[in-house]
């Protein structure tokens, strides 16, 4: 947050920034053991939340990035048996990081990305259904969000709107 302030008036002065902030997974946050870990990144998706409401329309967009999964980190202990080359590998972070940095993201703002939908190996085999999509036998509808049109790279499954 002190970062932020420091950095967001020039960047509104300029029109244009970028911020995307790391957090965990649900079940990260709510790890027994963890009192300061998982409060503070659920924090700091609120934080996220808010900040990108409040600096809609300034050209500077906040974002929230996540591996997705086990992630290979000294946080993992040896002992927790997980196998490490089968754990989601830090350095897939850099793709999308690379993307919400740059003005291709110009138009995304508020939302919560997941690494592992970037990254082939880690895509599902079938893809979940969309929200609001309708069983068999009941009429389907598009919905438009009326945001602007933003370009996604190929495969890319859409972010999660973040709640503030």
């Amino acid at each position: 947050m002190t970062l932020a302030n420091a950095v967001v008036p020039e960047m509104m002065r300029q029109g244009w920034g970028r911020i995307v902030n790391v957090t965990t997974s649900l079940g990260t946050m709510l790890n027994a053991g963890s009192p300061t870990y998982g409060p503070s990144k659920a924090a700091l998706e609120a934080l996220s939340a808010i900040m990108a409401k409040d600096l809609d329309g300034t050209g500077v967009t906040v974002n929230v990035l996540v591996p997705g999964g086990i992630t290979n980190t000294p946080m993992v202990s040896d002992e927790a048996g997980f196998d490490r080359a089968k754990m989601i590998q830090p350095e897939v972070m850099a793709p999308p990081l690379v993307w919400l940095v740059s003005d291709a993201a110009g138009n995304v703002s508020g939302r919560r990305f997941l690494t592992i939908h970037w990254i082939p190996r880690y895509r599902r085999k079938k893809r979940p259904r969309r929200l609001g999509h309708r069983s068999r036998g009941q009429a389907s509808r598009r919905c438009q969000s009326g945001r602007a049109a933003h370009s996604q790279p190929r495969g890319v499954t859409p972010a999660r709107r973040l709640k503030a």
